[in-house]
């Protein structure tokens, strides 16, 4: 994963009139499963559908060393599925499959059938009558089976059950290992879920990013450490421009410190580093102002 699939500088989206976020920075590798988190409202659902060609933008975008904008020749190898993407209201299973087979040179139809059957989908089941758990699935499906070279999917899982959510996990994974060129962008809540399947994370928060790289290298920037309140606080006291989140706990005090474990130092007594967790780290990266 070396090649950057999308660039952007000073990258600005609009949501209607609202201003979403505002010289955004980005670049993602090609191939692999990125995932692209933050709270509600920063813009993530904006950014895929920028990055779909579907709403225009200011400031450099490029895909492929192309704007999607309105561009056929980048469109053409995007799939955007998930909660901003419905599907029209009187189409069913099989008809939506036909439509995808004339849209995509890449369209794998046993892909989809076997699909099909893993969610157990009606095929002849109008989209406006389907659960929205069924409409996720159905979204997932479309989007896995089109074989296109960028899949971006926006909180897909939407209504599925824990079983559902586990095949939907297992076929990306099968997908990214079967098709290893293509990339895939999830934009995911379900951080302590999805953590295991990511490459890269990318947070957004303000109208920025706030961090973006491989999952691993990132969380070594950072410790979650966890003691005694007024040994933590000691350790917190040495790094005072690196705290992200500190929580109390009767006594004891955990923290979050953009500080690499080998660069702590000595841990005053009683003082342990924990493993730090991508949801961990997401949320003491939003609390910071």
């Amino acid at each position: 994963m070396n090649t950057a699939l999308i660039e952007s500088h000073d990258l600005r989206g609009r949501y209607t009139s609202a201003r979403i976020f505002d010289g955004l920075r980005l670049t993602l590798p090609q191939g692999g499963i990125h995932g692209l988190i933050g709270p509600n409202g920063v813009g993530k659902t904006t950014l895929l559908r920028v990055l779909s060609g579907q709403l225009p933008h200011d400031g450099e975008l490029s895909i492929w060393g192309m704007d999607p904008f309105d561009n056929p020749q980048v469109m053409s190898r995007i799939v955007l599925a998930g909660i901003d993407a419905p599907l029209p209201d009187n189409w069913e299973a099989m008809r939506l499959f036909r439509i995808a087979a004339a849209r995509y040179p890449t369209w794998d139809q046993d892909r989809a059938l076997g699909l099909l059957r893993e969610f157990d989908l009606p095929s002849y089941k109008k989209y406006s009558a389907l659960s929205r758990g069924q409409k996720s699935a159905l979204g997932i499906i479309f989007a896995l089976a089109s074989g296109c070279d960028l899949t971006l999917l926006d909180e897909p899982y939407l209504g599925l059950d824990v079983e559902k959510r586990d095949v939907f996990y297992r076929e990306l994974r099968a997908e990214r290992d079967h098709r290893p060129s293509a990339t895939f962008l999830l934009s995911t809540h379900e951080l302590h879920e999805s953590e295991k399947l990511l490459d890269t994370v990318t947070i957004l928060g303000g109208d920025s990013v706030r961090l973006s790289g491989p999952l691993d290298e990132v969380l070594e920037e950072y410790s979650s450490i966890l003691g005694p309140s007024a040994a933590a606080q000691e350790l917190i006291d040495a790094h005072p421009a690196h705290v992200l989140h500190v929580e109390e706990l009767a006594g004891s005090t955990r923290a979050v410190l953009n500080v690499r474990r080998d660069e702590l130092g000595e841990l005053p007594g009683g003082v342990r580093v924990q493993v730090l967790s991508l949801e961990e780290l997401a949320r003491a990266i939003e609390g910071v102002e």
